[in-house]
Formats: structure tokens, sequence, C-alpha cells
């Protein structure tokens, strides 16, 4: 390692420790004119962007420098498995800021195949990208897909999937029993969601998340699903109308 890469990562997690975001900026500027080949750096860059298209090009190049440095070979004999190698993070975290780039220009295939190519990469999905998919799957009407991928991971009882579920039920064969049983199972998971779905809960102010991680059950969580999945839910008036008939007083 010479003495430009080693000084530019000292200032990298200088930054990460860094309170003031002016400093924290200051010092991955400084980082990447040592090594402007720190990924680490690129990624953080792009995270702080306010311009996402600024964004989508920091993270482009990021993954461009990633794969550059690293031969096919090394992706072949790392796939499946790739989060365990600590050095490819910054590259998987990268392949993540700019599928949610494209989600946010509406580009939602582009999402998807980054996503497919990151649990290709990695199965046991570290960063859970398979809850984003799963909502990308039901929102481009790719249903065969979502089954797979529900199946692939039939274990996790989140609540994103859980909704996620209760809703492909529904739009492959409206309502029925097993619809309504697994729009039971969600809401007993969180019963914050449906209320905040139709409005009937006003949602905490913008600083409603005060960690990087949200409690099971919390509303919270139930933010988190909502503000990703809520014009999915509200395409169909069919939908709602199940919504509301379900939290209606026996």
């Amino acid at each position: 390692m010479t003495k430009n890469i080693q000084k530019s990562q000292e200032l990298y997690l200088q930054a990460l420790e860094s309170d003031s975001i002016v400093t924290c900026k200051r010092l991955l500027i400084k980082a990447i004119n040592l090594d402007p080949k720190n990924v680490d750096v690129l990624v953080y860059l792009a995270d702080l962007e306010d311009d996402a298209e600024a964004a989508k090009l920091q993270y482009l190049r990021a993954i461009d420098v990633y794969e550059s440095e690293n031969g096919k070979g090394f992706f072949e004999d790392n796939t499946g498995v790739f989060w365990l190698n600590h050095g490819t993070r910054p590259f998987m975290r990268a392949l993540a800021g700019l599928a949610d780039c494209h989600s946010y220009f509406e580009e939602y295939q582009a999402s998807i195949d980054i996503y497919q190519r990151m649990l290709k990469l990695n199965s046991d999905d570290n960063l859970g990208v398979r809850y984003p998919l799963s909502s990308l799957y039901l929102r481009m009407n790719q249903l065969d897909e979502f089954s797979l991928l529900i199946d692939r991971y039939e274990d996790d009882a989140m609540t994103a999937f859980l909704f996620n579920r209760a809703l492909y039920c529904f739009m492959k064969g409206g309502r029925t029993n097993e619809a309504d049983h697994l729009l039971a199972q969600a809401h007993q998971q969180n019963h914050h969601v449906i209320q905040f779905l139709l409005f009937k809960k006003d949602p905490p102010d913008e600083n409603y998340i005060e960690n990087d991680y949200v409690i099971l059950g919390s509303e919270e969580e139930a933010i988190s699903y909502v503000m990703e999945n809520m014009d999915l839910w509200h395409r169909s008036q069919e939908v709602i109308a199940w919504l509301e008939d379900f939290i209606k007083p026996n």
C-alpha cells in the first residue's frame, strides 16, 4: 500500500467519524485527490450528493473503478459469497445506491437488473435488497419473478415481505381467503402499516427515524415501508376497498 493510498483511507475513516457535513466532504475530497481509485470514498461522496443525477454518476464511477481494478476471475471466484470478502462491500453499496437512483428516475427495470445481480453475487443478501426488489416485481407486474423470490427466502417474515405477499395474492386472484389470511398475518406483524396506507394516522415528522435501524412492528418500520410502497397499494381502488373493509370493526 502506497503512502497516498494509506493516507486516503485514513481521511475516509476520519470522515466517517465527523459530525459536520462540511468537514466530512472536505476530508473526502482530500482523500479522493490522494487516491482517485478509493471506492469507499467514491461511494460516500455519492451518498452525500443532494442531486440524484450527480449521485448516479458517482455510483457509476465507483462501480467502474472497482470492476476495472478486479478482473473477471475475481468476480467468478467470489460469486455467491461476495459480502464475506470485506473488500467487496463498497462495490455492493455502490450497486445498491445506483439501483436507488434508477428507481428515483422511474427506471425500474434497471433497478431490478442491479438487484438481481446483487443477489447472484451475494445470495445471503446482507443489504436486504430483496425487499425493494419484491416491490419492483409487483410494480412491474412480474408476478412469476416475485413468486420465485419469495420462495427463495421463504423463511423471511419481515413486514415488507408479509405485506407484499398479501398484495401479490390479491393481484393474482382478488380477495380470497388466502389473501385475507396473508393480510391478517402482515397486520399482526405491524398494525401501523394499514393505518398509514389509508391516511388514518398522521406520520411522524421527517426526522422520525433516529437510528440506522428500525424495530420490528414499530411505527418507524411502517413508515419506512409505506414511504417506498404507498403508490403501489394505491394503484387500484379495489385494493384500497379491501384494506378499508379489513380494518372495519366486526
